[in-house]
């Protein structure tokens, strides 16, 4: 939400794929939905590529929910052996797939991992959890976040 608020007038268009089932809940997808979200099912993520310009690009989280159980302010884990199906179709449709990483990220919020809202999470197959950071609040702490483009092309090149 905060990337959106700061996004440049031009980039505004570039939507993020979230889980199919976020969109299905009334009031929340339309609260989110002026973020810029879309539903990231095979079928939706062909059309959107298949756009011109910015119309077709999208933002990929691909550790999900997976990654957010699993890592920790101490340790980073990536889940991308069996997340492949967007390298395919960038592959299939000529679009360029650009792989990110932000190392730090998992220290600027905690996240609730356990417990009730955790199972509830896995079951509806997205992220129901409370986070906090600075003053307990859901505000990110100041620690450092840092780009790094080369170790997520070596690991998508290596699986």
């Amino acid at each position: 939400m905060c990337a959106a608020i700061n996004l440049p007038e031009d980039l505004s268009g570039i939507e993020t794929a979230v889980a199919s089932v976020l969109l299905k809940f009334p009031i929340l997808k339309n609260v989110l939905g002026i973020y810029g979200l879309m539903d990231a099912s095979g079928r939706s993520f062909k059309k959107k590529i298949q756009q011109e310009g910015i119309a077709g690009c999208v933002v990929v989280y691909v550790g999900g929910i997976a990654e957010l159980f699993k890592s920790s302010r101490k340790q980073e884990r990536l889940y991308l052996s069996k997340r492949k199906g967007f390298i395919k179709y960038g592959l299939q449709y000529g679009v360029d797939v650009i792989p990110v990483y932000l190392f730090g990220n998992t220290s600027v919020l905690t996240v609730v991992k356990s417990g009730p809202i955790a199972k509830l999470s896995r079951k509806l197959q997205m992220s129901v959890t409370y986070f906090w950071g600075k003053f307990n609040l859901p505000i990110p702490r100041d620690d450092k976040v840092r780009f790094h483009l080369n170790f997520v092309i070596r690991i998508l090149s290596a699986s």
